[in-house]
Parts: structure tokens; sequence; C-alpha cells
């Protein structure tokens, strides 16, 4: 089994030699307390002494590992109150919305229930408003579907004409090829006539 590290309560070589160094030493300041913890590394229990302060040192790593663990922590659960704090604070401010418009709604169903006429004209007035714009919402979409009607009517026409001069350069094109061999067959003909007097004027020269 593998014993983790922060578990353990001896480091590597290049830790413990550190630790022996006196890193973990901050009480000794002036040099005859360092040439005394010197004389303890190398005199009698020196091994003693050398696990003592390998201990300490991987002792206060563990601590300063500890105390950032424990302020990322902290960190964390003032983000998350925080986050919090604004989420309730959106929650508050709507329903503070919500009641502020109830409060108006019953200020006008009341002030409605006390004048009746003038509310009765107000609902005459915002429902023909609402008629009005919903016939001028029926005009512009009439407008629109009229539009692209005559649009596509337009197109419809440009492509019949492109059709129409398409067909008529193949007619003309067969009309001309129908002509080109009508000349071409004439003009066989002629030759083939031209042939045969030559023979027939040949025959009775020989007959002679």
């Amino acid at each position: 089994m593998k014993v983790k590290e922060e578990d353990s309560p001896m480091l590597g070589a290049e830790e413990e030699n550190q630790a022996v160094a006196g890193v973990g030493e901050q009480d000794s300041e002036n040099s005859e307390e360092q040439l005394e913890s010197l004389k303890n590394l190398i005199g009698p229990g020196a091994e003693d002494e050398k696990k003592r302060r390998v201990i300490k040192w991987t002792q206060t790593e563990k601590d300063r590992r500890k105390a950032a663990e424990s302020q990322v922590r902290i960190k964390e659960k003032i983000e998350k109150i925080k986050r919090f704090q604004m989420r309730r604070e959106v929650i508050m401010a709507k329903n503070a919305q919500r009641a502020e418009r109830r409060e108006i709604a019953e200020v006008k169903l009341r002030w409605d229930a006390e004048h009746p006429e003038e509310a009765a004209t107000r609902r005459e007035n915002n429902k023909g408003a609402r008629k009005r714009a919903a016939q001028k919402a029926k005009k512009k979409l009439r407008a629109e579907f009229r539009n692209a009607w005559e649009m596509a009517s337009r197109n419809m026409m440009k492509s019949d004409a492109a059709r129409g001069v398409g067909e008529e350069a193949v007619d003309t094109g067969a009309m001309n090829a129908e002509k080109m061999a009508h000349v071409n067959s004439d003009v066989n003909m002629m030759k083939g006539l031209g042939y045969a007097e030559k023979l027939t004027f040949s025959l009775t020269i020989r007959e002679r």
C-alpha cells in the first residue's frame, strides 16, 4: 500500500536536507544559535535531532498546505454566498414588480367601480383602439401579400419570356437547318443533271 506524502512523517532526500539544514528553525536569529544548532547535528543524538527537524518541517509544510486549502474553501464559500445573495435580490426585485403591478390593477379596479361611466367609456375607447390596430395590421398584411404576388407574377413573366426566346431560337435553328438541307439537295440534283448531260454528250460523239 502506497503511503501518501502528506501522511508520512518522513520526506524525500532533498526535503530532508532542507529540514536538517535548519529551514524550519525560524527561532535561530543569530550565529551562536545557528552554531549550537549545527553542533546538535554532529554530536551525540544527531540522528534523533535530524528526525526531529524533519518531522517539524513536515508538520510546518502540512500546516501551510492546510491553511492554503482553508483559504480557498473560504473564498469559494464567500463567492457562493454572493451568488446566493444576487439571486435572492433578483427574486425580491421581481416580487416587488409583481406587487406593484398588482397594486396598480387593484387601484384601477377600485376606480372603475367608483366611476362606472368613465370606465365604460375607457373600455370602449380601448376596444376601438384595438380594433383599429387589428385593421391596420390586416391592411399591412394584405399589402405585403399583394406585393409578394406581384413580384412572383413578374418573375413568372420573365421566365416565360426567356423560355419563349429559347424556343424561338430553337425553331429558327431548325428552319435554317431545313433550308440548308433543301439547298444542298438542289445543288446535288443540279450536279447530277450536269453529270448526266456530259455523259450523254460523250456517248453521242462515240456513236458518230
